[in-house]
């Protein structure tokens, strides 16, 4: 459970501080803008991919509704690198919910 001070004092580290700040418990990254974002989720799932295929283990991940950005990005990396996805289990997070829990239309 985090303490409700400490998240407040957390919140206060003005964003020019955050990467490193020592204050931080999980590692954190700045990207300039959401392509590039969109390029590093879509390396990062490709290289954990590969990992999996490497140690002959099944793969499960979990992919978000969006953002968006970096599917495109994945989808080429896989079809131009010819990556086996046989091991790869998706289960796709709030894939029926809106942002406030209700369910989308099924039209989305």
């Amino acid at each position: 459970m985090i303490d409700k001070r400490e998240l407040l004092r957390w919140a206060r580290v003005p964003v020019d501080d955050l990467v490193g700040h020592p204050d931080l418990k999980i590692p954190l990254r700045v990207c300039a803008d959401a392509a590039e974002m969109g390029r590093l989720m879509a390396q990062e799932l490709v290289d954990a991919v590969r990992t999996a295929a490497e140690a002959a283990a099944e793969f499960r991940v979990i992919i978000p509704c969006g953002p968006r950005v970096w599917y495109p990005v994945f989808a080429s990396i896989v079809n131009s690198e010819r990556i086996d996805l046989s091991h790869v289990s998706v289960f796709h997070m709030d894939e029926t919910l809106d942002w406030e829990g209700r369910l989308l239309p099924r039209a989305h």
